[in-house]
């Protein structure tokens, strides 16, 4: 079937907005990442769609859970739906091939989604100073209530297990090298000077091509470009 267009979560230059589409409280980052594998699985290279309710049999879990969780995974370029259908993007199955086949190689693959995302850039804004407690990671997000709380975690969760921020035993929160030198990127893309042509506007580039462009990329050279862009920056092998 037609693969789903994820234009929205295009490979712009990450926004600091997010808190709205942080994980949800309901089910741990494990679980979250669980779910994202089984969809992925079940909806294949192809990007079948698939049906809430096929997904809550898949990973029994509750069509509300699930609700949350996908509202996550659409907003960091991992999936992509409308209207109760959902189908792993072409990023998302990367992530996910690779992940089968080597953790680590899955992670650095993550880690090339999510620096060209909202989460990236909410990180960086607040360890850009340096280190921070896991508590006042939550407080700079901003929100209440212990809901809010387990969310911000969460994300700290996909952060660390996307190699962008160390946790240690403390609960001391700190940048990657790999974050930190992002912004490099992020800089270099939003100083590019406005050229109006009659070809699709050069806005959100990674490694020189646009979304659509990194889309149109066979599974194996859409794989190596993402590589590429993590071996860019230096890489510390984080658990």
């Amino acid at each position: 079937m037609a693969a789903l267009n994820n234009e929205d979560s295009s490979m712009a230059i990450p926004t600091r907005s997010g808190a709205s589409a942080l994980p949800p409280p309901r089910a741990a980052q494990p679980k979250q990442w669980d779910c994202f594998l089984a969809l992925a699985a079940v909806s294949g290279s192809e990007e079948r769609r698939i049906s809430s309710r096929e997904i809550s049999r898949a990973t029994k879990l509750s069509v509300e859970t699930l609700g949350g969780i996908l509202a996550y995974l659409q907003s960091v370029g991992l999936v992509a739906g409308s209207r109760g259908t959902y189908a792993v993007t072409r990023e998302g199955w990367a992530v996910a091939e690779a992940w089968r086949q080597d953790s680590a190689q899955g992670r650095l693959l993550l880690q090339g989604l999510f620096l060209a995302r909202w989460p990236a850039r909410m990180a960086y804004d607040i360890l850009c100073d340096g280190p921070v407690t896991q508590d006042e990671f939550v407080e700079r997000i901003g929100g209440e209530g212990f809901g809010h709380t387990r969310r911000v975690r969460y994300l700290v969760d996909w952060l660390v297990m996307a190699l962008l921020v160390h946790r240690d035993a403390a609960l001391t929160v700190s940048a990657s090298s790999a974050l930190l030198a992002s912004v490099h990127q992020w800089q270099s893309v939003s100083a590019l000077p406005s050229q109006p042509t009659a070809h699709e506007p050069r806005k959100g580039v990674l490694m020189g091509m646009t979304h659509s462009e990194l889309r149109a990329l066979p599974p194996g050279h859409y794989m190596a470009v993402l590589k590429n862009v993590v071996s860019l920056s230096e890489i510390d092998a984080v658990g």
